[in-house]
């Protein structure tokens, strides 16, 4: 592992709260909530936390409010609960997940917990601790570590109205066709598929990443998706050169086919400095909508730090369309800046839905960002959408420097 020298005034934040179909007014209350979660996790950085702390504060966050598919207020299963998959990771090599857990108020912590515990060597006889847990073996686990603030009293406690309400309208239209044996497709129930992410830059330069969900709405009891699988879900790694780190959210069982979270962050990590990480982006969406027939979903969210060590380069903050030529976007990047030992950091995002929210912060502004990337093209009727490429709307790119 790398030891990486402190810069206490560089560290970066951004989240998701998924995709899919999201009224006006969600996107108003999501936009408050995104911005939330940012502040929070940019205090704890700012104090010195590791960068898999802060990912873990903001997806609390998420989890906490009945607006996000995570915690409090997910989705519930065919049976009418609430089960729930979380994945964190660091660039450093360190991942841990929880999945189809119950009962649990931020399964994000279980999962964050575990994966600091994993840090700490073998069990007695050599025992070795796990990384993975799963319903009630993850829910003991969190018993027998006296994580007694997260086991709640009734697994009801995490169903929220508007859960229950939406669960019974759509176990009515299952149910009906069921019995009339028609298999309409015709609803909204695939727009419902919003796992939460976040990536962060932490002040010592390493990544991590993490995401939470409670899955699809009617989903099998007991069914596992995305949001706990490592590479699929999300994925975080480090070279000599590069650094990746990246949060996924659609739908589960097509981004676990394909690793999807592991696929895109090597392509990124391996990236020359001659290619453009957007399209690397633009790519997969598009190649995510040719190898699927069904409705599947897709939301990237990415962080990319690249050492330039000893080159000339103006780093700033763009804003760049995807089909943007490369030489016109590297004359934008390249200057004859002075710096020396920069770190160029690229946050990058894409989707397949017609609504994706995302917000971000640095320790280099006090104001949050936040953006609904809405492409209302692809809403045919009130009922389906066209799958298209949303274009990567923007790439940040800030200094980072690690000579001072």
């Amino acid at each position: 592992m790398a030891v990486l020298e402190k810069n206490e005034n560089q560290y970066f934040i951004a989240v998701h709260s998924g995709v899919g179909f999201i009224e006006h007014e969600d996107r108003i209350n999501l936009s408050h909530l995104l911005e939330k979660a940012c502040k929070e996790a940019i205090e704890v950085l700012k104090q010195g936390a590791s960068c898999a702390s802060a990912v873990s504060v903001a997806i609390e966050i998420l989890e906490n409010d009945g607006l996000t598919n995570a915690g409090f207020g997910s989705n519930l299963n065919f049976e009418g609960k609430v089960e729930c998959d979380a994945c964190i990771c660091d660039s450093n090599g360190f991942y841990a997940s929880v999945g189809s857990i119950r009962g649990i108020k931020n399964p994000i912590n279980i999962a964050t917990k575990l994966l600091e515990d994993s840090k700490n060597g073998t069990e007695i006889m050599c025992r070795v601790k796990p990384i993975f847990l799963v319903g009630e073996g993850a829910k003991n686990w969190a018993q027998n570590k006296q994580l007694t603030d997260q086991i709640l009293s009734s697994d009801d406690l995490l169903i929220s109205k508007e859960a229950k309400e939406s669960w019974e309208y759509y176990k009515d239209i299952w149910n009906n066709n069921n019995n009339n044996n028609n298999n309409n497709n015709n609803n909204k129930l695939f727009w419902k598929q919003d796992t939460v992410g976040a990536v962060c830059l932490d002040s010592y330069g390493y990544l991590a990443a993490a995401v939470s969900s409670g899955g699809l709405i009617l989903k099998w009891p007991g069914r596992i998706g995305e949001a706990a699988i490592f590479g699929a879900g999300c994925w975080a790694k480090s070279n000599k050169n590069n650094s990746v780190a990246c949060s996924l959210t659609g739908t589960g069982e097509d981004i676990m086919r394909t690793m999807l979270a592991q696929q895109i962050g090597e392509n990124l990590i391996n990236l020359s400095k001659y290619q453009m990480p957007e399209q690397i982006i633009q790519t997969t969406l598009n190649q995510f909508i040719k190898s699927t027939h069904t409705n599947s979903q897709l939301g990237i969210l990415s962080i990319l730090t690249q050492n330039f060590k000893n080159k000339k380069y103006k780093l700033k903050k763009k804003f760049k369309h995807a089909n943007e030529s490369q030489s016109q976007s590297q004359s934008q990047s390249q200057s004859q800046s002075q710096s020396h030992g920069i770190e160029l950091v690229n946050v990058l995002f894409g989707h397949t839905a017609p609504h994706m929210g995302i917000a971000w912060m640095s320790s280099e502004g006090n104001t949050t960002n936040v953006k609904f990337s809405v492409d209302n093209k692809q809403i045919v009727n009130e009922n389906e959408f066209e799958r298209k490429a949303q274009s990567i709307n923007f790439t940040i790119n800030f200094t980072r420097n690690k000579n001072n």
